[in-house]
């Protein structure tokens, strides 16, 4: 007989989405400003900037499928087969992602060249995570009211996570300018959002703690 599972706890009921709000927050870093870092802070040209754009999203796009079908495939970690990727590798992608909005040199082909294979890693590194996230709804949701529960909450704090960039994206880039210097504040803008989807996702981890078999 399978042991039935145990209901939502009041943190996954209100609280489960946090870890998408700092991934959102993250993302829209990317969404809102990497076109603007590569031609106005980098100062690529437009052809430059548009083949990097279209190598990482081939890239991206090549790789999507990949990423359950490791989860699906290797030995489960410590922490269970999913739960445990919202800790092994999400402290690893404010550092990577960091480099996807830093001009390291003066000449355009290494800073390209090093800008690309941080936005390649750093993608390819958050995607775990983000897959193992989704995963955990139907590892944790034992009837199809707690699905659409969490499911719901989930894209509350998408949708908060959205709101609030809109309006403090760029005051909190700028501010964070005058510490790092203004070539610098989409770097540090990126760290820091990246640091707050590593928080977030391991409140999932703690969350989510007896609801999945380690």
């Amino acid at each position: 007989m399978h042991e039935k599972k145990k209901g939502l706890s009041r943190s996954l009921r209100y609280f489960f989405g946090v870890g998408d709000f700092g991934f959102c927050l993250m993302t829209n870093v990317e969404n809102y400003y990497f076109q603007f870092f590569l031609t106005n802070v980098a100062a690529f040209s437009v052809g430059l900037a548009g083949v990097l754009s279209t190598i990482y999203t081939i890239v991206d796009a090549a790789l999507s499928w990949l990423y359950g079908a490791v989860l699906n495939g290797i030995k489960p970690k410590k922490w269970g087969r999913y739960r445990s990727w919202l800790i092994l590798l999400p402290w690893i992608v404010p550092i990577l992602y960091t480099f996807q909005f830093i001009r390291i040199s003066d000449d355009p082909i290494l800073s390209a060249v090093v800008i690309l294979a941080a936005t390649i890693s750093s993608h390819i590194i958050w995607n775990f995570p983000y897959v193992a996230n989704v995963s955990m709804i139907n590892v944790a949701a034992s009837t199809p009211d707690d699905k659409i529960q969490l499911s719901a909450t989930r894209g509350a704090w998408n949708n908060l996570a959205s709101v609030a960039f809109s309006y403090l994206g760029l005051p909190f880039a700028t501010i964070l300018g005058g510490i790092v210097g203004e070539k610098n504040r989409f770097g540090a803008l990126a760290f820091a959002m990246g640091v707050i989807m590593v928080a977030g996702y391991y409140a999932h981890f703690k969350m989510f703690d007896g609801y999945e078999e380690s």
